[in-house]
């Protein structure tokens, strides 16, 4: 076997094929490993910066600073209420070119720090679609939200997490499923402002320090890692075959006795069910999360779900989440933003739908029939 594996190796039928693929692939590495920042922030004269607040839409939020240099854009401001979700933001515009095109990036790196602040929300603008005449959408929305601390650093949003928020596909009539990601060719601007802040009235402080389109190419490096060695052996075994497995061979019968295989995921239906119910909050709280986190296949903890319960995975969580909002609506003082984000919902519109399908009111509606019960 030893040295047939030797002649295999050695045949330029293996060489040449090898040596062009290997090629190939150092001519991509190269390239994607040569593509360099795109740099929005410190501005390179390319980009007007300006602040906004809630004002349009009713709110009384005010800006109490704002200073922006060759090294830190500084906003200072208090959120007052009057608005349901109370923001201030800056609006970053391209001067020259009409369009900022990131089509070469996979995410945004932002260094950044908050001082009363934890959460913000990015939001990238693109043209609107030649069937969104019908709509009246003047541009597109993308947006994520990231949590920030008070200490400056750089983090990294990978650009497939912009979306569509539901509250805009609600505003606009639009469907979940049309072009939910943004043209990375043609971005008009990008707002980055306060999302679903903590208490109203306090002053407030965001600090940028930097903000870039980069490339990150640790999944094409591994990508292509794994092709280039799946072409070694796919190409080693097919050689092989043709060379030595056309021989006729000795075939022999083996018997066995299989195994008995113990279920095992019985004793867990009470630890993935305690998971879900201490980690509610998690916005991200997935059935492949709580697999991955129990050792649970999501099978084993839908048919526990169902038999607990008599109903999935998403209804049982969303019963949690509502049973706690009801239980905060009617005994804090939070805005119904601040409350959606608690109790585990990454935006507001989907804690009013879900709220609203549960109990037949919304959650301003039970605030006022409920204020002051113990739930």
């Amino acid at each position: 076997m030893e040295n047939k594996a030797v002649n295999i190796f050695r045949s330029k039928y293996f060489i040449w094929p090898l040596a062009l693929v290997t090629a190939a692939l150092i001519g991509i590495l190269v390239y994607f490993s040569s593509i360099g920042e795109k740099v929005i922030f410190p501005n390179t004269g390319n980009y007007s910066i300006e602040h906004y607040t809630d004002e349009p839409n009713g709110g009384n939020s005010q800006v109490t600073g704002y200073e922006v240099s060759d090294s830190i854009i500084k906003l200072d401001f208090v959120l007052k209420d009057g608005f349901q979700s109370p923001y201030v933001g800056l609006d970053i515009i391209p001067t020259e070119d009409g369009y900022i095109d990131v089509r070469k990036y996979n995410q945004l790196d932002v260094k950044v720090l908050g001082e009363n602040v934890d959460r913000i929300g990015i939001s990238l603008y693109t043209p609107p679609l030649v069937d969104d005449e019908v709509d009246s959408i003047d541009e597109r929305l993308f947006n994520a939200n990231l949590n920030i601390s008070n200490h400056a650093q750089v983090y990294h949003i990978p650009i497939d997490q912009f979306q569509h928020p539901d509250w805009w596909e609600d505003q606009h009539h639009i469907s979940a499923t049309k072009e939910n990601s943004p043209d990375l060719g043609k971005i008009l601007h990008m707002n980055l402002g306060s999302a679903y802040s903590s208490k109203a009235g306090n002053r407030k402080t965001l600090k940028i320090y930097a903000i870039a389109f980069s490339r990150n190419n640790n999944t094409l490096y591994v990508f292509l890692v794994l092709l280039y060695v799946a072409y070694i052996l796919l190409s080693f075994g097919a050689l092989y075959f043709l060379r030595y497995g056309t021989k006729k061979t000795k075939n022999v019968m083996v018997t066995y006795n299989p195994l008995k295989i113990d279920n095992k995921e019985e004793g867990n239906g009470e630890k993935c069910i305690e998971y879900i119910n201490e980690h509610y909050d998690n916005g991200d709280l997935t059935l492949e999360v709580v697999s991955k986190e129990t050792g649970t296949t999501t099978r084993w903890i839908t048919h526990v779900i169902h038999e607990k319960f008599g109903c999935n995975f998403k209804t049982y969580i969303n019963q949690i989440r509502i049973n706690e909002s009801k239980r905060f609506l009617t005994q804090t003082d939070l805005n119904i933003g601040e409350i959606a984000y608690k109790v585990g919902f990454n935006n507001q519109s989907h804690f009013n739908r879900v709220f609203k399908k549960e109990l037949g009111i919304s959650p301003s509606e039970f605030r006022n029939d409920h204020k002051g019960e113990v739930q």
